[in-house]
């Protein structure tokens, strides 16, 4: 019997989901695990004897059948039996503080703390059961494997599994244990080869092959999760060394293109969370239909729309919204996603039997049509959903939104890919528009561009920025031409710009006055130059009200100047000179308060100067040979009267000179503040235009996947009439020819140009007995008409049905006649 140690905390945790029906099948996979494989292994689903005699049938191998809290340990097989609430909680099983309402789900979901590699295999269970939790696993990492059974299995939770795209490899019984092995030796993502393969630049080659190929760079993509799909992908071919696998890639585009799809988690559902779509119903989408204009159409975008359930959902919502109150609004949706085969399964909108586990009957009658595959989106809903590919971080975004969706999207990215993507979404709503996200996801840094309208469900509404975070939409082809434009500039014109930038510096720092930028509460904004001479630090707490830095001697006046400022309802500079006693010698400080107009007006901040103003000089006059005191005296006071006069007159000549200066500054500033404001309103309709344009690009792909849909339907439509050896009519509600098959064309004489005559026109072969009455009776009456009537000795049958669309409408009727015998002559 081997040793039974404890498993490592990064070890494989195995699980087998079986049912008593598959006992047979459980033992022959736990005998044939080699006795030394390092794995946890639970057994969930047989009833408490069946899971005895499972335990009795391994002796001597370690088997532990559920009691109480049961640690998990390496080489030890755990059986929690059917119906018994367990979920894990470190190394060990024990039973939740509340009663489980569905046991396997919560033993799923429990393993996702688990830090290690996960594998759940399939042998039995019904579904809905387990469903949630495998998406929750498989989104996280996990390994889903399935056994085939020779059964009828439509219902088992196997076959439910894998029609939602939960399964990752389905192998036979005899590869299960094997398989299972070779998980317990991958290194788990945060050690062995994929880290030390790191340091050669492994993951560096790994991503610029991904981007090569697919055009989308994951380096921004959170780097755990990443190392986590790749290490999945490496476990299902068996690799435990990275550089291999790398290399693998570069000659197998199939596995490339499968590892792009695992990284990119493509799970989703119908319906997923319906509490958030009963909040959508109750509270968004009566405020955005509130004060709109009959004509104007409800718009939203499903970002990482996946395989459509997400887009399709929403549809359904808000037409059961506007249903419910009578409205006739149109209705926009636009779903993207970056990877193409997603898009191109949401544009055919087939999905399997088992979505019956998530639409209700109801709306299953209402929007669905049942196909051969399963369930297609009836047509009224496809159309409301125009699906394009997108990437996120690199593609133009649509613009005037009511709703923007994007969930379970930014949990896989990192934060420099949030910054570029949030104010993305922030431009493309409405002033009135609403973000939903994930469960686990939140705007965080970005709270000054959303605010919370539901917590529960993760409602945000957009906030008004007066400065509105700038959009930054890379292309790759765009960053290499511009690194090609950066090489080429040269160092001669470099050193130009430099010298530039140093020459307005010192003239800044030579002329411009000190000066502080304040806000209307006088908390300073900004510094700029030395304004030491007229500003100091406090004492006390840290603070940055001008009132308690700007000099004593300078408060009452600077404070009085800023509200006379704050009075004037133009941005006209106010003056006054201040007399401030500093030491022993005073001096003129010249203040000067020029309000500035921010946020589009909504806000007033202030630019406050500080200026030295010194005394005149005055200059002595030395005396005169023989002058008397009273003569130097009256001298003094001519010069110093002339002096005054001078200066005043300098003075004056000096405010007027200022005060044009100021006015030309300000028609400056002015017409500076009219070219900004063109500016922003030409960034503003190039970003519309771009958004527009991105929304024609899509609307063409949808036409031309639309087109070339219809194309296929006609040549298959053209196919079926030619090979069809009856002659069939088929007419519209006014008896006129729509298409016939070439049989029909000989007995009934028509030919192509016939197409659009009314049947009574037309001078057929063979004589009908009151066709025209019997084609108006199955029209009128929905009801299908047989009758056999004879003609130059053959025996024909007559068969009428009412032409329906795909709307359920009628629109005619298809007629068929069967030569039942022929008389001889």
């Amino acid at each position: 019997m081997p040793s039974v140690a404890s498993l490592p905390s990064d070890g494989l945790l195995a699980v087998l989901v079986a049912s008593d029906e598959a006992r047979d099948v459980v033992g022959q996979v736990l005998s044939e695990l080699p006795p030394d494989t390092r794995v946890a292994l639970l057994v969930q689903g047989l009833s408490r004897a069946s899971a005895e005699e499972l335990a009795s049938g391994l002796r001597p191998r370690p088997v532990a059948i559920l009691d109480g809290n049961t640690s998990i340990e390496a080489g030890r097989f755990v059986v929690v039996p059917a119906g018994d609430p367990a979920v894990l909680q470190g190394a060990t099983l024990v039973h939740p503080a509340e009663p489980a309402v569905t046991p396997l789900d919560d033993l799923l979901m429990s393993l996702l703390e688990w830090p290690g590699l996960v594998s759940v295999w399939l042998l039995g269970g019904q579904p809905p059961e387990g469903l949630a939790g495998l998406q929750a696993l498989r989104s996280a990492g996990a390994v889903i494997g399935r056994v085939p059974s020779a059964a009828a299995e439509s219902l088992t939770l196997p076959a439910a599994a894998e029609a939602l795209g939960c399964v990752d490899v389905t192998l036979l019984v005899s590869e299960v244990a094997a398989a299972i092995a070779h998980l317990a030796h991958t290194p788990p993502p945060g050690e062995g080869p994929l880290v030390v393969a790191d340091q050669g630049g492994e993951v560096r080659r790994l991503l610029s092959l991904l981007t090569r190929t697919t055009g989308v760079d994951f380096g921004q993509y959170k780097r755990n999760t990443f190392m986590r799909r790749i290490a999945r992908r490496m476990a299902f071919l068996r690799m435990t060394n990275l550089a291999d696998y790398v290399r693998y890639l570069e000659t197998h585009q199939e596995e490339l293109q499968a590892c792009y799809d695992d990284v990119l988690i493509s799970v989703t559902s119908f319906f997923r969370d319906p509490q958030v779509f009963d909040a959508l119903q109750s509270e968004v989408l009566p405020r955005l239909v509130d004060q709109r204009l009959p004509d104007q159409p409800l718009r939203a975008w499903v970002a990482g729309c996946s395989t459509g359930q997400e887009a399709y959902s929403l549809a359904m919502c808000i037409l059961e919204f506007l249903s419910q109150r009578s409205l006739n609004i149109p209705v926009q949706i636009f779903a993207t996603d970056v990877n193409e085969r997603s898009i191109a399964t949401a544009r055919a909108a087939i999905y399997p039997s088992a979505i019956t586990l998530e639409v209700s009957p109801e709306r299953l009658q209402r929007f669905f049509t049942r196909v051969e595959r399963g369930w297609q989106i009836s047509k009224p809903v496809r159309d409301l959903c125009i699906f394009a590919r997108q990437n996120l971080a690199q593609s133009p975004p649509f613009s005037k939104l009511d709703l923007l969706s994007c969930r379970n999207v930014l949990i896989y990215m990192g934060p420099a890919l949030q910054q570029r993507i949030m104010p993305t979404f922030h431009y493309a709503l409405k002033p009135t528009g609403f973000l939903l996200l994930g469960n686990s996801e939140a705007v965080g840094r970005f709270a000054d561009m959303f605010t919370l309208f539901d917590k529960k469900h993760k409602i945000y509404g957009k906030k008004t920025l007066y400065l509105p975070h700038a959009m930054e939409l890379r292309h790759l082809p765009v960053l290499h031409a511009v690194k090609d434009y950066a090489m080429s500039y040269t160092s001669e014109q470099r050193d130009r710009s430099e010298l530039s930038s140093r020459m307005e510096h010192v003239l800044l720092d030579l002329y411009a006055p000190p000066a502080v930028v304040i806000n209307q509460d006088f908390e300073i904004l900004h510094f700029r130059g030395r304004t030491g001479r007229y500003l100091e630090a406090p004492s006390g707490p840290a603070s940055l009200n001008l009132l308690k830095h700007v000099r004593p001697g300078l408060l009452y006046d600077l404070r009085s100047a800023v509200q006379q400022a704050a009075k004037g309802s133009e941005s006209v500079p106010v003056r006054r000179d201040v007399a401030l006693q500093d030491g022993a010698e005073p001096r003129l400080v010249h203040l000067e308060i020029l309000p500035m107009p921010v946020n589009d007006g909504r806000e007033r901040c202030y630019l406050v100067t500080f200026r030295d103003t010194p005394p005149p000089a005055i200059q002595e006059v030395p005396p005169s040979d023989g002058a008397t005191d009273d003569d130097r005296v009256a001298q003094l006071m001519r010069e110093l009267s002339a002096t005054k006069d001078y200066l005043r007159t300098i003075i004056e000549e000096h405010q007027t000179t200022n005060e044009e200066l100021n006015s030309a500054n300000e028609e400056v500033h002015a017409a500076n503040e009219e070219l900004q404001s063109t500016n922003e309103e030409l960034e503003t309709a190039k970003e519309e235009l771009q958004s527009t344009n991105e929304e024609l690009t899509t609307l063409n792909e949808e036409l031309f996947e639309r087109n070339s849909e219809l194309s296929r339907v006609n040549d298959d439509l053209q196919n079926l009439l030619a090979s069809v050896n009856l002659p069939i009519l088929m007419l519209d509600t006014a008896l006129c020819i729509r298409r016939f098959t070439p049989v029909a064309q000989r007995l009934f004489n028509v030919i192509q140009s016939d197409v659009g005559r009314p049947i009574r026109e037309v001078r057929a072969n063979i004589e009908i007995p009151d066709l025209e009455d019997v084609l108006a009776d199955v029209i009128n009456n929905l009801a299908t008409v047989e009758r056999q009537f004879q003609f130059k000795n053959r025996l024909y049958m007559l068969r009428i049905r009412p032409y329906k669309t795909a709307d359920n409408k009628i629109d005619g009727a298809v007629l068929m006649l069967v030569d039942l015998r022929q008389y001889p002559a």
